[in-house]
């Protein structure tokens, strides 16, 4: 049972503007990928996953470093989003960008669908294998 009691040093409150809009500005429902980043920093999963995958492409050229990558496709698959076609809207999610880039600077994005589409076709099932063996999996199937 609920019993008000009036608090006799209570003041009346002042009127205050209140103003409503729709710009939230840069917001997030998945705030967990910055403590998958503290994680990784601690098992260092991604550095360990980066050595045993060949990266051929031309340091010159490369935009997105595979490390990032990694940690991209892992820190979004953590809470989730498994589909590649997921990152669309997400290379704008300030916490994905601050887990995988350390940096929430926008004009730093992190791969775009077709990257990281093009970075998972490229590995190669010999590779997987390896990762399997030092990983201790039992098994592994890749897309032939």
């Amino acid at each position: 049972m609920y019993h008000e009691t009036p608090d006799k040093t209570a003041r009346p409150v002042k009127i205050k503007e209140i103003a409503v809009n729709f710009n939230g500005g840069k917001l997030t429902s998945d705030a967990g990928a910055v403590l998958f980043r503290q994680l990784d920093q601690k098992l260092q999963l991604t550095e360990r996953i980066n050595t045993l995958i060949h990266d051929p492409r031309d340091p010159f050229f490369t935009v997105h470093q595979q490390r990032d990558l990694i940690a991209q496709r892992i820190f979004s698959i953590a809470p989730g989003y498994e589909d590649v076609n997921d990152h669309q809207p997400l290379r704008h999610d300030p916490a994905l960008l601050a887990a995988v880039k350390n940096t929430t600077d926008e004009n730093q994005p992190p791969g775009s669908a077709p990257t990281l589409s093009r970075f998972e076709n490229r590995i190669k099932e010999q590779q997987l294998m390896m990762f399997a063996d030092r990983t201790s999996c039992h098994k592994v199937f890749a897309k032939k």
